[in-house]
């Protein structure tokens, strides 16, 4: 399956927004094996985010997705599904740049 509609399904099912988030992060992490971009094992958010802007063409969405991510991931406060709400707006945001091809040189 494509891993941007699986991250999409992630964040748009189960009661828990961090988890919801943690996971479609995973699956933006497999994105770069369908994409033919290799990533490192020792693979950054960082490095995640880079490719995914080099994919859709956003760096805004992607850089702002990869902090809701690390909220989620490391950050003690609660995680509410006004996070995972921006997550979904964000993710459909890149997937339909994605799917129209306007990815590119991002920076």
């Amino acid at each position: 399956a494509d891993p941007l509609h699986a991250a999409l399904d992630d964040l748009t099912t189960g009661d828990d927004p961090r988890g919801s988030i943690i996971a479609a992060w995973r699956d933006l992490e497999r994105a770069s094996e369908v994409a033919g971009r290799s990533l490192a094992i020792s693979r950054t958010p960082d490095d995640v985010t880079k490719m995914l802007a080099d994919l859709s063409g956003d760096r805004d969405a992607t850089e702002e997705f990869e902090l809701i991510y690390l909220a989620a991931r490391y950050a003690d406060a609660p995680v509410t599904n006004a996070s995972r709400e921006r997550a979904i707006t964000l993710l459909t945001r890149l997937q339909g740049r994605v799917s129209a091809g306007v990815g590119g040189d991002s920076q």
